[in-house]
């Protein structure tokens, strides 16, 4: 009997080996503590999910309504990603 998804063990891992500038692990470690990260692998990864959806906003939407704690709004054009 096969293993089906629902039942699955969890994703496989690979290790990725990156080259950044001191300035941009700077801002790394200074993202691992502000978010309460448990690792820079960890803010990495919430990072590659919100530069998704942005990417996925911008091929819908070249507009973007923010809205402030104090219920302020503005629009933002979202980043050009390459499209």
């Amino acid at each position: 009997m096969g293993r089906s998804a629902a039942i699955a063990g969890p994703p496989e891992r690979v290790r990725v080996q990156i080259e950044m500038s001191s300035r941009a692990l700077d801002q790394l470690d200074e993202l691992v503590l502000s978010t309460d990260a448990s690792s820079r692998a960890e803010v990495l990864r919430n990072a590659l999910k919100v530069y998704g959806w942005l990417v996925d906003q911008r091929q819908e939407y070249e507009i973007s309504l923010l809205k402030k704690k104090d219920d302020q709004e503005f629009e933002v054009a979202l980043l050009e990603v390459g499209l």
